[in-house]
């Protein structure tokens, strides 16, 4: 694993969780699928971890999105990644969590796709995120959810992007 990774990760989340109170979470993803990305380059899972913020009052011009960070990290030694960015929550004991925000990655970007490697194209990406979540009791919720990264050809016309797909725990304070 890249040392440049798990750093900004912890970072992300501190400064996530120095925003305010909220969440901590830890997710296990299919890693590289073909959702919006062209995927199946790489293997593995991806597992993550991070913070969400309680809803932040200070952005109530936006809907009161929270702030989050999370680092996650592929199980075959494909890329790992850290984000971080805004999300919202919509609905109760069910509900959907969009979110948007920005990823850092260690994985290969060049000009050219070459091979079967995954190439990002930018060492920085747009983080996309679509969650649909139940509400177990007041401090636990389960979240199916949808990381998709992506530079939008913004950095050129090699992107690929990257979807992952899975399963989130988290555990409010």
């Amino acid at each position: 694993m890249r040392p440049t990774i798990p750093w900004l990760s912890a970072c992300l989340t501190l400064y996530a969780g120095a925003a305010a109170a909220g969440e901590a979470f830890v997710g296990a993803y299919a890693h590289d699928i073909h959702v919006f990305a062209i995927g199946g380059f790489e293997r593995g899972a991806e597992i993550s971890a991070g913070y969400r913020s309680s809803p932040l009052a200070a952005l109530g011009f936006i809907g009161r999105p929270s702030l989050y960070g999370f680092g996650a990290v592929n199980t075959a030694g494909g890329v790992d990644y850290a984000a971080g960015g805004l999300s919202w929550r919509f609905g109760d004991r069910f509900y959907l969590r969009p979110g948007i925000g920005i990823a850092v990655h260690d994985g290969t970007v060049g000009k050219f796709q070459v091979g079967n490697e995954l190439n990002l194209g930018s060492r920085v990406l747009a983080e996309l995120e679509l969650g649909a979540g139940w509400q177990i009791n007041p401090r636990v919720s389960l979240e199916g959810s949808m990381v998709h990264m992506s530079h939008a050809q913004l950095a050129g016309r090699q992107n690929p992007g990257l979807d992952d797909v899975g399963l989130r725990l988290n555990y409010a304070f």
